[in-house]
């Protein structure tokens, strides 16, 4: 796996980071309270956002791109339209504690998860009440103070106010709960009908969004899952890892595995697909970054690299080119997958009909 670049804007810890659909921009979040939003093709930070109080632990663009989401510590979600600048149209208070986790729907770009140290996941919908009166702007000066923009071009073409919504009565839909730990993680399936989260609780639930009301347990692991991803093709297909260095690929329809990687020397903090099913990365505690060939699931890796410290999060690029990864070494590094498998991502997908995944307990 070649490394196209190191991204450097973070000055601690980065948990997380995703791009949006186009793969234009990827943002990411750190322990320093701020989230970067990144020119993909540049190599550069467009802006740095610090508006959150608390370490920023996810962060997500929906599926339109519309929407970016973040979460903190601090107890609230900051939900920004890149239609207005990335201005702040929305921020969502209910958790009772630290929010660690999020998920936009990949069918509605208007629906958001969100999970925390309160053991509950909270259903939301980020579209603001058209009603609502915004209580303030703040002026370009007033808001570079926190956000710093990158570049004359950016500073004189971009406006970016801050404002806060004075209802929010009609954007929680439902708060779901049954975990008896604090919940580290949400995605939602490929169809957008069933949520997964994972917990302290050792535990993967599924839940059914229209019965607002668990529909499945996964409890293989033995210790804190850590991380859970859905696969984009298949919406009965889910991955997660664990503190116990497993990594497992699940069946949800009959909570079977459909299979388990262990080559893990720490660990795993995040999972992630790519886009065209065949491939899935993992990432450890002790700086490993494994890639799994999922045609031939033979419990070692396809490749493997090494970032200076722990990886904790990872995605793809639109078209599965692209592996962006994210460290306690404050950096996001930039992956070329394509070369890592061989041959074109074209010629990939042109191969997922003959991939077959067959449930086994």
């Amino acid at each position: 796996m070649a490394l196209l670049a190191t991204l450097q804007g973070h000055f601690s810890t980065v948990w997380g980071c995703s791009f949006n659909p186009d793969s234009s921009l990827l943002a990411s979040c750190a322990s320093d309270e701020s989230v970067c939003l990144w020119n993909v093709a540049a190599r550069q930070a467009i802006v740095k956002f610090s508006s959150h109080s608390g370490v920023v632990h996810s962060c997500a663009f929906s599926c339109d791109g519309q929407y970016l989401a973040s979460c903190s510590w601090d107890k609230t979600i900051l939900v920004r339209d890149s239609c207005l600048s990335f201005q702040v149209i929305q921020s969502l208070q209910g958790h009772q504690y630290g929010i660690s986790g999020l998920d936009f729907s990949p069918k509605e770009s208007n629906i958001l998860a969100t999970c925390s140290w309160d053991q509950n996941i909270c259903l939301w919908n980020v579209v603001p009440n058209p009603n609502a009166v915004q209580l303030a702007e703040k002026s370009m000066e007033e808001t570079t103070k926190r956000d710093s923009w990158y570049g004359p071009e950016d500073e004189n073409a971009i406006a970016c106010l801050t404002g806060e919504t004075a209802n929010q009565s009609n954007c929680l839909l439902s708060c779901l709960k049954g975990h008896r730990n604090p919940v580290v993680a949400c995605s939602f399936l490929a169809d957008g009908t069933t949520l997964a989260s994972c917990s302290w609780d050792r535990t993967v639930r599924l839940w059914d969004l229209q019965q607002a009301e668990c529909r499945g347990v996964l409890d293989a692991h033995t210790d804190v899952v850590w991380s859970v991803r859905n696969h984009p093709q298949e919406p009965h297909l889910l991955a997660s890892c664990s503190r116990d260095r497993q990594v497992i690929v699940w069946d949800c329809r009959t909570g079977g595995r459909v299979a388990q990687f262990g080559d893990s020397a720490d660990e795993v903090n995040t999972v992630s697909f790519s886009p065209n099913g065949m491939h899935l990365v993992s990432g450890s505690t002790n700086g490993c970054l494994h890639a799994w060939d999922l045609r031939s699931p033979q419990n070692r890796p396809l490749a493997q690299v090494v970032h200076h410290r722990g990886v904790y999060g990872s995605r793809f690029s639109a078209d599965g080119s692209i592996l962006a990864t994210t460290s306690s070494d404050t950096s996001v590094k930039l992956w070329n997958f394509a070369i890592l498998v061989g041959q074109g991502v074209d010629d990939l997908a042109a191969n997922l009909a003959a991939v077959s995944l067959g449930a086994s307990s």
